[in-house]
């Protein structure tokens, strides 16, 4: 069912906001990569939502796949890694290895061969190993 991927993304959408709100505010690195990882999963839902609804594409399903299973916990890990470190360098440093990977990601999504004939008539999420 569509409506609820994108009940996900409204949800994650307005946390996004609040928490960049918060950032902007009080400048803590954290925040901004907790608000990066949070609207990288409102897109990955609402692609999702698209995805169920209307059909698959390999445009959807590569926005879906790498901002909902490569990219977006990571993401997550480094807003921890940033409020937890001893040191602002050791986040700082944690953040650009996980920059330098998701770019390499996104590389590697954009650049994958997807079997489209295993896209069409999906009506629920499809498998990564059948498509890629």
């Amino acid at each position: 069912m569509w409506t609820f991927p994108l009940g996900a993304a409204l949800v994650s959408t307005t946390f996004a906001f609040l928490l960049g709100r918060q950032w902007a505010e009080r400048r803590r690195p954290h925040q901004l990569a907790w608000t990066a990882a949070l609207a990288m999963f409102a897109v990955a839902t609402l692609a999702t939502a698209q995805g169920v609804r209307l059909g698959w594409t390999p445009g959807l399903f590569r926005i879906y796949y790498l901002f909902g299973a490569m990219i977006n916990v990571p993401f997550l890990a480094v807003g921890t890694v940033e409020l937890l470190a001893k040191r602002p360098w050791q986040g700082h440093l944690f953040a650009a290895l996980v920059l330098v990977a998701a770019a390499y990601g996104a590389v590697a999504m954009a650049s994958a061969h997807l079997d489209a004939a295993v896209l069409e008539g999906v009506r629920g999420i499809p498998e990564a190993r059948f498509v890629i």
